[in-house]
């Protein structure tokens, strides 16, 4: 449900909308700093499954880092697992048992969703890119300064429209997603950031790979081995024009730089020991806490420093 009215976060707002896409209410909140200034950046977050706008924006930062680092956030809402059913309602028999049983929210259409037609559910990406060239009109945001960041399908979701529409942000953070289809080309080389734990479940598993049909593995996936964290970025690098790496380890597990990509774009990749399917210094992460002896790491400040430094 969409909120009818402002809500005040401090002296900042939130602004609900509604944006009609292929005959469905799309909604989405903005959140709008107090004192924001002209033409600020703008930082769409895409939730995970099963989630909604209220928890992404309440629960990774980004709406007090916006207040801070005066840009806007944006919070768009994924549609439920059979758009034409209520919410909460049974599935059919016919939708995979591992998307649930119950109807509620799931992960964004990225080209994995795309390729299960069961769903009939309509491309995220339209909703997506619509959005962005209506947030960027309507809130007089700087063109040249926009960027998506997702978290679990909502990163697979970013990894989607990088490789679709590279030029819809000037950087891409695709945040504890491993798989999908990478396009044969890109259109123009982006910024990317991604980001993994190496105890991370959610993504594909070798006892679970080996009952995927080769056909579907491509189909879904795009390759026939075992998606890693490894392997997509050597597949991003590739698309990237990179040549050349660095890696190093950090207090928190490694950090890998690729260098030399096409229009300076800017490529880094992490892989976090001990990290699960979370993002670390998010309210609902125990990482942190989890980890004393290590400085605290805060994955949404490490993106917007990502953000600010991509050419």
């Amino acid at each position: 449900m969409v909120a009818t009215t402002l809500a005040a976060t401090g002296s900042s707002t939130d602004k609900p909308g509604v944006l009609i896409v292929d005959g469905y209410k799309r909604s989405y909140t903005i959140h709008i700093p107090a004192h924001v200034g002209r033409r600020p950046p703008v930082v769409f977050m895409l939730h995970g499954k099963g989630a909604t706008t209220e928890q992404a924006a309440a629960e990774f930062g980004w709406r007090e880092l916006a207040d801070r680092e005066k840009f806007i956030a944006v919070f768009p809402q994924a549609l439920a697992i059979i758009p034409d059913l209520p919410a909460g309602s049974p599935t059919p028999a016919t939708v995979p048992f591992w998307l649930g049983s119950s109807n509620d929210a799931i992960w964004w259409s990225s080209d994995f969703v795309r390729n299960l037609p069961v769903l009939r559910h309509p491309d995220d990406g339209v909703f997506l890119t619509r959005l962005i060239t209506k947030v960027v009109a309507e809130e007089q945001v700087d063109p040249r300064r926009v960027y998506l960041s997702g978290f679990s399908s909502g990163g697979g979701m970013v990894a989607d429209l990088a490789g679709r529409y590279p030029k819809a942000a000037r950087a891409f953070a695709v945040i504890a997603a491993i798989g999908g289809v990478r396009p044969p080309k890109l259109s123009a080389p982006f910024s990317l950031l991604l980001f993994a734990g190496d105890v991370d479940r959610t993504f594909p598993q070798p006892e679970h790979w080996a009952h995927i049909p080769v056909e579907q593995r491509l189909s879904w996936f795009g390759q026939a081995t075992l998606p890693s964290l490894s392997s997509q970025a050597q597949s991003w690098a590739t698309l990237d024009r990179c040549w050349g790496s660095t890696r190093k380890s950090i207090p928190w597990g490694q950090r890998t730089v690729w260098k030399h990509c096409a229009s300076r774009a800017r490529f880094e990749v992490y892989l976090i020991h001990d990290l699960g399917h979370e993002w670390p210094g998010s309210s609902v992460s125990r990482w942190n806490q989890n980890h004393p002896s290590l400085p605290p790491l805060d994955l949404t400040w490490k993106i917007w420093q990502f953000f600010q430094f991509a050419p």
